[in-house]
């Protein structure tokens, strides 16, 4: 029955392994200071081995991030410098998609784009000040914790179906932030 016949799609949503197709950038497109500062933070926090010689080729084929001298599908998203991705960012006035104080739109890849989100919804969300008991010193708290937001964000870009046209969208409401990606969950 058509139930079923859903059900036995979905489950082989993921079998093809799409992010491991050869595309067609090479080597020189990729943006050698997200490389570097990925690199450099995988390696500071232990999940990443050094690389005897670190440039470019070794640490990607050492990802599986490379296939001869052409990123993967999914290296080219994480590394291009081609701005393989687009993030629309909004904020609006009220609680409904009706009247937008601030509309942005900004391409880049995976990591730029959470750097972007996150700048982003650093000045877009509120924050108050909290006074310390001496009056001297102040901490601002947001009204969303930021790590909160940055864990939203990365799990958008992570859980997103890429072999589809991607629209990823994040919505700053007075009463809400919205994330929204082009996927679905795993069956």
């Amino acid at each position: 029955n058509p139930a079923q016949l859903r059900k036995i799609m979905l489950s082989r949503e993921y079998e093809e392994h799409w992010e491991d197709r050869t595309s067609k950038e090479t080597l020189a497109d990729v943006d050698e200071k997200t490389l570097k500062t990925f690199y450099e933070k995988g390696v500071r926090s232990g999940r990443i081995p050094m690389v005897d010689e670190c440039n470019a080729k070794n640490l990607l084929t050492s990802l599986g991030l490379l296939n001869g001298n052409n990123l993967t599908n999914a290296g080219r998203l994480l590394f291009s410098k081609n701005n393989p991705l687009t993030l629309n960012l909004a904020v609006f006035a009220t609680e409904y998609k009706e009247t937008f104080l601030d509309l942005v739109r900004e391409e880049g890849n995976i990591f730029q784009l959470i750097n972007f989100a996150m700048n982003y919804l650093s000045k877009n969300i509120r924050w108050r000040v909290q006074l310390s008991s001496d009056g001297e010193h102040r901490e601002e708290i947001p009204e969303i914790p930021i790590e909160v937001l940055r864990e939203a964000v990365i799990n958008s870009f992570a859980h997103a179906k890429y072999d589809v046209p991607i629209k990823h969208e994040i919505d700053v409401f007075p009463n809400r932030v919205s994330i929204i990606n082009p996927g679905s969950f795993a069956n």
